[in-house]
């Protein structure tokens, strides 16, 4: 997160800012919790959660030893930035093969099904798929679950179409699990997935932000770890948070939000403001317009409770958010002038307003904070 005034941005009202600084500081600090013999895989999908994925790639590409995606249009697009190894989490179909053949990629399969008619693909064409296996360990999301994996595992590791660098699973609630308990028989489970078919010598990856900064020892099998939240400065949950914070590990937040105040205007008491007009003011106001909305990425619940700072200020939002604008109340402390800058993430003066900030208000996770704010705003690397 940038602290100082934000750049300026020619030809642009509006735009994200990301510190190259703080970006290498996390990997750093990551690194110094795993040592140096624990490969970094990068999760840099959706859009290098929502940071921006050029300019992310760009400022950390010789730290890290492989990149982690959805789907090949992701992957067509990383290839050109990088000559990393990149891994696909998400499903590709058959149809998409040809693209991930084409820029190297590394794909996932699913479960038997998957992996029979990926494999079909490969020895019709006489190609050779690189991939990895998702294990099922009670999530109940992709994967295979353990009991059938080993004869899968075992299958594909002799067959000429398809090249098993490895397994994976998730945790389901490594941010929230006080004692580890479900979080501990998950990687029971895959470790009982290794020991069972033997494959030992395959790279398996489970540990992601939440593990990372939970578990104080990693795993022997763990020779990947996909810390994704934390290298762009945030936190699973406040518990993760603390738990890390006390053992002497600290992030720093890379995203900063700007805008610009458009317009400034002073309404009357009794004036409604925004669609619908659920608010109307008490007294006479300054208003303040920012040209940013839900479609930017600010979303609609953020009304309530919802602010931003201008002149190192809390200005809080008054009446809906629109798709492009938001109005807030200027009437206190000072009058700043139309042009004025606005920082809806990142700090002003003493005050600051973080991606966690925006998810307590909007009642969600720091993930979708981020990762919803609109592709099409400009992104740019600072410091």
């Amino acid at each position: 997160m940038i602290t100082s005034s934000p750049p300026c941005l020619k030809g642009f009202h509006s735009f994200i800012a990301i510190s190259r600084s703080a970006l290498r500081s996390n990997i750093e600090t990551i690194r110094s919790k795993i040592g140096p013999k624990t490969k970094l895989a990068i999760p840099v999908k959706s859009n290098a959660y929502g940071h921006g994925v050029r300019e992310v790639v760009s400022a950390i590409d010789d730290l890290v030893d492989r990149y982690l995606i959805d789907d090949s249009r992701e992957l067509f697009e990383l290839r050109t930035m990088t000559k990393k190894p990149i891994e696909l989490l998400g499903y590709v179909s058959p149809a998409e093969l040809d693209v991930v053949v084409e820029a190297k990629g590394v794909l996932s399969l699913f479960d038997e099904d998957h992996a029979r008619s990926c494999l079909s693909w490969a020895l019709e064409r006489g190609e050779v798929l690189k991939a990895f296996l998702a294990i099922d360990l009670q999530f109940g999301r992709e994967g295979i679950s353990p009991a059938d994996a080993p004869v899968l595992i075992q299958h594909l590791r002799q067959s000429k179409g398809i090249e098993l660098l490895g397994i994976y699973g998730h945790f389901s609630c490594a941010d929230e699990d006080p004692d580890l308990s479900i979080s501990l028989a998950q990687q029971k489970l895959l470790s009982s997935v290794i020991e069972a078919a033997q494959c030992q010598d395959l790279e398996c990856h489970l540990f992601a932000s939440s593990g990372l900064w939970r578990f104080n020892t990693l795993n022997p099998y763990q020779r990947v770890i996909r810390p994704g939240l934390s290298v762009y400065g945030m936190w699973p949950s406040p518990s993760v948070k603390a738990h890390a914070e006390q053992q002497g590990y600290y992030l720093k937040p890379c995203l900063s939000w700007y805008s610009t105040l458009a317009q400034v205007k002073q309404i009357p008491a009794d004036f409604p403001i925004g669609y619908g007009g659920t608010f109307r003011s008490k007294r006479p106001m300054m208003l303040g317009l920012i040209p940013q909305g839900y479609g930017d990425g600010l979303p609609r619940t953020y009304q309530k409770g919802g602010y931003v700072l201008i002149d190192g200020i809390r200005r809080p939002i008054v009446g809906r958010i629109s798709m492009n604008m938001a109005v807030v109340d200027l009437s206190e402390l000072g009058i700043p002038s139309s042009g004025a800058d606005v920082v809806l993430i990142g700090s002003q003066g003493s005050e600051m307003i973080t991606p966690e900030d925006h998810a307590v208000i909007t009642d969600t996770i720091p993930y979708e904070v981020t990762t919803r704010i609109s592709p099409i705003l400009p992104r740019v690397l600072v410091d």
